[in-house]
C-alpha cells in the first residue's frame, strides 16, 4: 500500500475519501467497495470503545447510517458514503473496536456490494486532491480544538 503523510497523519494514495462523513472506500477486483474512517474521523472521535454494525444483507443509502460508533468524544452513527448492500462486516473489528484506535486506516467496517459508481464522483482520490482537503481540515480541528497540536 502507497501511502502519503500530511500533517503528520498517514493516508493511503489509492483510496477515495469522502469529505462529508471522513470515511475512506477502497474498490476490490469485483467493484466493492471496502469502507472505513479516515484518520480524522477517527482522532476527532476519540478513544473507541464500542461499535455496531448492521447486517450483511441491509441496503444502505449514501448519507444513510450502516451502524453506530461509541467512542470518548462521540457516540452516534456511522454514516455510508456510498449507496449499497452490506456484503460482509469486519468480526475482527466487531470483536475488538479498539483496534481502531491504533490504526483505523488498515482496519476496513464495512464491504458495500452494489455501489454506484456515479457516487465515488464526489469523493478525493490521489494525493493531490487529497492533500490540500485534508491539510484544512487538520487546520481546522486544531483551531476548534478537537484535536492537539
Amino acid at each position: 500500500m502507497v501511502t502519503f503523510d500530511v500533517a503528520g497523519y498517514e493516508l493511503a494514495a489509492d483510496r477515495r475519501y469522502d469529505p462529508a462523513t471522513h470515511m475512506w472506500v477502497d474498490l476490490d477486483d469485483d467493484g466493492n467497495a471496502l469502507v472505513g474512517l479516515d484518520p480524522l474521523g477517527r482522532e476527532t472521535s476519540g478513544d473507541v470503545v464500542a461499535l455496531s454494525l448492521h447486517e450483511p444483507g441491509t441496503a444502505v443509502g449514501r448519507g444513510e447510517p450502516f451502524g453506530d460508533l461509541e467512542a470518548a468524544k462521540f457516540v452516534g452513527p456511522l454514516v455510508a458514503p456510498v449507496g449499497g448492500t452490506i456484503a460482509a462486516c469486519n468480526e475482527t473489528v466487531l470483536a475488538d473496536p479498539g483496534l481502531l484506535n491504533a490504526d483505523a486506516g488498515t482496519h476496513w467496517l464495512v464491504v458495500l456490494a452494489g455501489v454506484d459508481a456515479a457516487e465515488l464522483d464526489g469523493m478525493l482520490c490521489g494525493e493531490a486532491e487529497v492533500a490540500p482537503w485534508f491539510a484544512a481540515e487538520v487546520k481546522r480541528f486544531r483551531t476548534q480544538g478537537a484535536i492537539a497540536e
